[in-house]
């Protein structure tokens, strides 16, 4: 799905030894999703997609956990 979906926002940012990128893309039904990569040496890569439908919810327990912090 990934691979020929068009990017709508697309950023990287590096932060220590860790990179993360942010992309926004839209499916091959017309439904947009979020992705955030991690990449690291030690790790290697690990990706999460967060679908439009899901987002709210995501974001909220997100904001949740930051609160915590």
């Amino acid at each position: 799905m990934e691979k020929n979906s068009p990017s709508l926002y697309s950023n990287n940012i590096s932060l220590s030894t860790r990179n993360y990128s942010f992309e926004v893309k839209v499916a091959k039904n017309g439904a947009k999703y979020l992705t955030i990569s991690e990449s690291n040496p030690k790790t290697g890569q690990s990706k999460i997609l967060i679908f439009e439908d899901h987002l709210k919810t995501f974001l909220e327990e997100l904001d949740k956990a930051v609160k915590a912090f």
